[in-house]
């Protein structure tokens, strides 16, 4: 992100963004507002749990390959960033995310020696365009429905707290999964030991809805739920992908 003539290798780093910390919740002025500033109730569930302003929110979550997948300056693959006092106090939370697709190359389903990329439309320093989705944007996920999770409850620092996405970044890699679902460890982590986690991951989509429904937004404006327990993984993979070639069924 770029201010004035200084460069910061994120968002966050921005004066203008996002506060110092400082460790008191007084938000020091100026600015008047900040750039990550501002709660939006079209940005929020109302079937999630409510925004905490005393809670930590998520900066980033990395995945992949350092370097391809996620900004080098990161540091390795699982750096996850959260934000301190007094940014906790004005930072806007988000229940929808931007769809990056699956880092990882899946198995084509017509010639399994083969495999076939599927990556979304929002990974790391991607220009794909809505124009430009060969498997059609009625059949590509843009945005997923993520109700947010629990940090550590052994966590020194932050304690047991629920933890959401930011809209100033929110990414999702479909690799991380869709929860409650026993075939994705982010839905079972450290992140979720607790009963009040519900077996949800901020790392991962999910809901709070009945039937395990997770809504998603696809390319095309429509809006579909999927039932986070009975989709497998490669499924997931390719109903979030743009240009895997394999246009998913009705089987998830």
């Amino acid at each position: 992100m770029v201010s004035g003539p200084t460069m910061f290798f994120c968002w966050f780093r921005d004066p203008l963004n996002r506060p110092p910390i400082t460790g008191s919740p007084t938000v020091p002025r100026p600015p008047a507002r900040y750039g990550s500033e501002g709660q939006f109730k079209v940005l929020l569930c109302p079937s999630a749990p409510a925004v905490d302003p005393s809670s930590t929110a998520i900066q980033a979550v990395n995945g992949g390959i350092r370097g391809r997948d996620y900004n080098a300056a990161f540091g390795n693959t699982g750096t996850y960033w959260y934000t301190s006092l007094p940014g906790n106090q004005i930072l806007g939370r988000t229940n929808y995310v931007a769809s990056a697709g699956d880092w990882r190359p899946r198995p084509d389903r017509t010639d399994p020696s083969r495999t076939v990329d599927a990556y979304g439309l929002f990974y790391y320093k991607s220009r794909e365009s809505l124009g430009r989705v060969p498997d059609g944007t009625s059949n590509t996920i843009m945005f997923a429905e993520c109700a947010g999770g629990l940090t550590n409850q052994n966590d020194p620092l932050l304690g047991t707290k629920w933890t959401m996405n930011a809209w100033a970044w929110g990414v999702w890699f479909s690799a991380y999964g869709i929860c409650p679902n026993p075939n994705y460890p982010t839905c079972n982590g450290t992140l979720t030991d607790t009963p009040a986690g519900r077996n949800l991951s901020v790392f991962a989509a999910g809901s709070l809805h009945a039937n395990n429904i997770c809504n998603m937004a696809m390319a095309d404006g429509s809006v579909k739920g999927l039932n986070a327990r009975a989709i497998d993984t490669l499924s997931l993979s390719y109903l979030t992908g743009t240009k895997d070639g394999i246009i998913q069924g009705t089987d998830f």
